[in-house]
C-alpha cells in the first residue's frame, strides 16, 4: 500500500522538526559543527577543501576557515601537493583523530539518552528506514530532471 500525501507530509514534518533541532544543537553545542568535517575528513583524507565544502553543502570559504581553526588547535594538517601547488590536501593529525574520537562518545552518549526508553529493534529500524530514505533521495536526484507540477 502506497502512503497517501498526507502520510507522506506528516513525515517530511517530522523531519523538518528533527532536523531543526539538530541543526540548533549544531550552533549550540561547541565542537558538534566541527565533528560532521572531522568526520569527512577522516573518511576521506586526504581531502581538499573544495570537496569538504561540497560535500558538507557550504561555502569554500566556510571550510578554510574551519580548516584554519582545526589546524590552528593541531587537529588537521594541511600538506603540499607535489602535483598541484595550489591544493593543501589536509590531514587528521593523532590529536584530531583522539578529538574525533571524543566527540562521537559524547554523541553517542546523547543519542543513547535520547533513545534510552526504546528497544533496539526500535533503533534499528529507524536506521534502515533513514538510510532507506537518503538512498531514494539519492536515486531520484541522480536521475533525470523532471520538469512539471511533480517536481
Amino acid at each position: 500500500m502506497r502512503p497517501s500525501e498526507n502520510d507522506v507530509q506528516q513525515m517530511v514534518n517530522a523531519l523538518l522538526q528533527l532536523s531543526d533541532g539538530i541543526e540548533r544543537a549544531r550552533r549550540q553545542r561547541p565542537g558538534a559543527g566541527l565533528l560532521r568535517t572531522l568526520q569527512l575528513l577522516a573518511a576521506k583524507e586526504p581531502a581538499r577543501t573544495s570537496d569538504l565544502a561540497q560535500e558538507l553543502g557550504v561555502h569554500q570559504s566556510s571550510v578554510t576557515r574551519q580548516i584554519q581553526t582545526l589546524a590552528s588547535q593541531g587537529l588537521v594538517r594541511a600538506t603540499a601537493d607535489q602535483n598541484d601547488r595550489r591544493a593543501s590536501p589536509i590531514t587528521l593529525t593523532e590529536d584530531g583523530r583522539r578529538e574525533l574520537a571524543r566527540l562521537e562518545a559524547a554523541g553517542r552518549k546523547r543519542w543513547m539518552r535520547f533513545t534510552a526508553d526504546w528497544d533496539a529493534e526500535e533503533v534499528r529500524t529507524l536506521e534502515r528506514l533513514v538510510t532507506k530514505l537518503r538512498a531514494s533521495i539519492a536515486d531520484v536526484n541522480a536521475g533525470p530532471p523532471r520538469t512539471g507540477p511533480d517536481s
